[in-house]
């Protein structure tokens, strides 16, 4: 089978341009971390993209580039600012046989020194405006306000797909905002002649990379696709337009189940198992996420009643200030010092500057599982949490994923309030990241890096009827579903938001997932078959 290669981050960035932001990291290194376009994300977007499809992409190295062959795809996300590529790099790509997949910022010279044709940056007419394209028929966004894309200035023999317009107007709402073609924009050229390039207009792969992870407010753009399958919906337009130029049919599929469901608990303050024994007596198996607090002797409990089930760590983004008995906490609440009592801290506060590795060593000694981590509280400062992330897949090699892009409130730049521009809150029923299948994260600040472990998005307590909404959609180019749906056990019998608590609603989502052919899975067996199904050529 062809290879569909990524060449690897780090040799491709540097430390990104000026407009940065800049914190201490989870080893107390000094991190700048890039604002503008999605600088550093376009190669694990790319990979993204192309898992989502079904495909094994592979990363490769600049040193193996010369051992592609003309049946082989590599993606090159070109850095940002006029600064000439590496001659090892300029290098390896001539010596290439394979097809080269560019996208990012082709400047004059870049275009030059790959022997392209030239194009000219075009940035929209307003500040607040964005590019958008059709991708099978319907109209989309392809990247954030302000960011550049780029016009062919001469008319050599090129293929076309996909004519780019500018969106201005209402621009939250597709059927009224004002959709101007751009003169020479399109969104994939590649060349008639039978040279091996594909050019991918823009900084798309770098935009879907960081909507998926948090750096770009995605919310905005709701209007324009469905809500709960908005990257979806993109990343299967997208995937569209690349069969046009690329036979992906060439290329190896990715082995795991078609259609994943994982039922995930966090315990928060809760001892009920009720969830744990239906789901046993159902032959169904799920993930619990524990917090390590007074209530963990009893969930130890539980796992030993029911082992079929995943009890792994429900690492937090909030503490109190103040660590009192809870007697002298609740006398003490009864007084005028209870507004210092019920002091926090949040966010990067307890997890940046190696907190998380911290909560994770302390729960790994306390007899939690660690194999994958579960946020607990809303509270997510980007890009520090990406960082935190790091630095626990860098310190403990038994941990392969997370789950904390979901439903919460993004505090960006070092941001401390929620402003609806620079931070954002994502409101129920939204997921925020619409995306149903693990994914990498991409760490901007150093080098683009992938990290090593996964992540994903879950539902929210959704009423059966919303959850087989969300299990029934498919799309063409997607072969692999994966949907995380939590339920909390505290809400088993009583819930503010469940008339007779959310038991009914677990045992017809079981029932509604087996019926839409679902097979269900705790999250790190998910993990294992897709990582093993990556590593193993299956």
């Amino acid at each position: 089978m062809a290879r569909l290669t990524i060449l690897e981050p780090t040799e491709l960035y540097s430390q990104g341009s000026r407009h940065t932001f800049s914190f201490d990291g989870w080893d107390q290194e000094a991190i700048s971390w890039p604002k503008s376009r999605g600088e550093n994300l376009g190669q694990t977007g790319a990979f993204n993209l192309f898992l989502r499809g079904g495909f094994k992409p592979e990363i490769t190295s600049v040193g193996h580039l010369y051992r592609l062959r003309s049946d082989d795809v590599v993606v090159v996300d070109l850095p940002a600012g006029n600064a000439p590529l590496p001659n090892q790099l300029l290098s390896g790509l001539s010596e290439c046989a394979a097809t080269k997949v560019y996208t990012g910022s082709l400047s004059g010279a870049t275009s030059s020194a790959l022997g392209l044709p030239k194009f000219i940056e075009r940035t929209p007419s307003s500040p607040y405006n964005s590019f958008g394209v059709r991708l099978d028929g319907f109209p989309t966004p392809i990247q954030s306000a302000d960011w550049a894309i780029y016009a062919a200035r001469e008319t050599p023999a090129l293929s076309r797909y996909g004519q780019i317009f500018e969106i201005a107007g209402d621009r939250l709402d597709p059927g009224k905002a004002l959709c101007r073609p751009v003169d020479g924009a399109s969104l994939i050229y590649c060349p008639n002649d039978g040279t091996p390039f594909v050019f991918l207009n823009g900084h798309v792969l770098s935009a879907f990379q960081a909507w998926l992870q948090g750096q770009e407010d995605l919310t905005q753009w709701l209007g324009w696709a469905p809500r709960q399958h908005w990257l979806e919906q993109f990343a299967d337009g997208l995937l569209s337009e690349f069969s046009k130029a690329i036979d992906l049919s060439k290329f190896a599929s990715l082995s795991v189940a078609s259609a994943a469901v994982c039922f995930r608990h966090d315990n928060d303050d809760s001892c009920d198992g009720t969830f744990a024994q239906v789901q046993d007596e159902a032959g169904v198996e799920a993930t619990y996420a524990l917090l390590h607090d007074g209530n963990l002797d009893a969930w130890k409990a539980i796992r030993t009643k029911f082992p079929r089930h995943e009890y792994a760590l429900h690492f937090t983004t909030i503490e109190r200030r103040w660590r009192l008995n809870k007697y002298l906490h609740y006398a003490l609440s009864k007084t005028p010092l209870r507004g210092v009592v019920d002091q926090y801290s949040y966010g990067r506060d307890v997890y940046g500057n190696g907190g998380l590795v911290d909560q994770v060593s302390v729960a790994r000694n306390a007899g939690i599982s660690v194999t994958t981590l579960h946020r607990h509280f809303a509270y997510l400062a980007y890009p520090e949490f990406i960082d935190a992330l790091d630095g626990v897949y860098e310190s403990f090699d038994d941990v392969r994923a997370t789950s904390s892009l979901f439903r919460g409130n993004i505090y960006r730049w070092g941001a401390n309030e929620l402003d609806g521009t620079v931070s954002s809150s994502g409101a129920w029923p939204d997921v925020q990241f619409p995306f149903w299948l693990p994914w990498k994260l991409a760490h901007a600040g150093r080098q683009g890096k992938m990290l090593a472990g996964w992540e994903c998005t879950l539902l929210m307590e959704p009423e059966p009827e919303f959850l087989a909404q969300v299990l029934a959609t498919r799309y063409a180019r997607l072969p692999q579903k994966f949907v995380m749906v939590c339920y909390h056990p505290a809400n088993t019998v009583q819930s503010p938001f469940i008339d007779g608590g959310s038991i009914p609603w677990l045992k017809q989502g079981i029932d509604i997932a087996r019926h839409e052919g679902y097979d269900f899975y705790r999250y790190d067996r998910y993990i294992a078959e897709l990582n093993n199904a990556l590593e193993t050529g299956q």
